[in-house]
């Protein structure tokens, strides 16, 4: 039984892939919904910062795109389980939805009181 997910990876999500991002059977955004638990997918392969929240659709799925080769490690911290923190290492890159932490608390709330408990 696993409270939360950080799944790390190289690709984006694009045609190529589209198989593994689906929502249809088999693909990790069916996965996620059933588990109902929040997940993170960081990948490189893009050359920007990108986060992308409620990814697919789903509110427990964020999305993190870290920028080129000259990138610091990514630092990600799980509090209480399922409290993701990130850290970029590098004093400027931050994350809009998640300085204080992603999923929000008043959306594991929601998210408890949906599902029982995370």
């Amino acid at each position: 039984f696993f409270d939360s997910i950080v799944i790390i990876g190289h690709s984006p999500p694009s045609a190529l892939n589209r198989d593994f991002f689906s929502a249809k059977e088999s693909g990790i955004s069916e996965t996620v919904s059933e588990l109902g638990i929040p997940v993170v997918y960081i990948h490189g392969s893009g050359h920007k910062f990108v986060e992308e929240e409620q990814f697919n659709n789903l509110d427990h799925f964020l999305r993190i795109q870290i920028p080129g080769r000259t990138s610091n490690p990514v630092k990600v911290t799980i509090k209480n389980s399922n409290m993701f923190l990130f850290d970029f290492r590098d004093g400027n890159t931050t994350t809009q939805c998640c300085e204080n932490g992603w999923p929000y608390i008043s959306k594991l709330n929601d998210a408890m009181l949906q599902y029982g408990s995370l």
